[in-house]
């Protein structure tokens, strides 16, 4: 499967009978505030998933076709993947207007060599009982040096126990993306502390497979394929 980073916690999956599943699309929300200097391009998923419905999870403005959506902790099949959500709960006091709904997806995508494990964490608090998503190869989490969804402490809390073999950081500050109004932090003082391998990606997106994955986790950062975009 090919795994592109759009910024923020959006990511496109296109697998390789070409089937593409858009995670979390992000945008600006309506009331004037400005937390984006640039939106994802112009996309045609067949699947939608949506962890919360909040602007900068929640924002089909740049999806051209009509997707299936899925917003809820249901299970779905289709040719060479499986999807399970979870539901869990919204960090801090944010989502009150939804009841802090947030899905954690699991994706299961069919490999030569074995099943691959993705998990989009969404904006979901540190205390979800991990042992409910299974094994993880890849995991898709909120860091950021501003603590806005969780804390550094919890996010290595939930990297502990969740155990992945790469964690993918996002929904923090990112130059020439994200506006100073977001309030996000950055995220290079936690990456500096980290004794797994850093591995910045500067290409649009990464294949992934069973057999090419790290034996020693590593950390994934996919800014530099955001900024050198045009």
């Amino acid at each position: 499967m090919h795994l592109r980073y759009l910024g923020h916690a959006a990511f496109l999956l296109t697998l390789d009978n070409g089937v593409q599943i858009l995670m979390d699309p992000f945008g600006n929300p309506t009331d004037g505030r400005h937390w984006f200097d640039r939106e994802p391009p112009p996309l045609a998923p067949d699947l939608v998933l949506i962890t919360h419905p909040h602007f900068d999870h929640d924002s089909l403005a740049t999806v051209t076709n009509q997707p299936t959506i899925l917003r809820d902790a249901l299970a779905v099949r289709g040719h060479g993947f499986r999807i399970q959500g979870f539901r869990g709960r919204h960090a801090r006091d944010y989502g009150q207007e939804f009841g802090q709904k947030n899905v954690i997806f699991v994706l299961e995508i069919d490999d030569e060599g074995g099943l691959v494990r993705l998990c989009h964490w969404g904006d979901n608090r540190a205390d979800f009982d991990v042992a409910r998503l299974g094994p993880t190869d890849l995991l898709i989490l909120p860091v950021d040096e501003s603590e806005h969804i969780l804390d550094l402490a919890e996010v290595d809390e939930v990297i502990a126990r969740v155990r992945p073999r790469v964690v993918w950081p996002v929904h923090y500050h990112i130059p020439g993306l994200t506006s100073p109004q977001a309030g996000l932090g950055g995220v290079d003082g936690w990456l500096a502390g980290r004794g797994e391998r850093v591995r910045r990606l500067a290409e649009a997106g990464i294949e992934v497979h069973r057999a090419g994955l790290p034996r020693v986790r590593e950390i994934w950062v996919g800014e530099r394929s955001i900024v050198n975009r045009e």
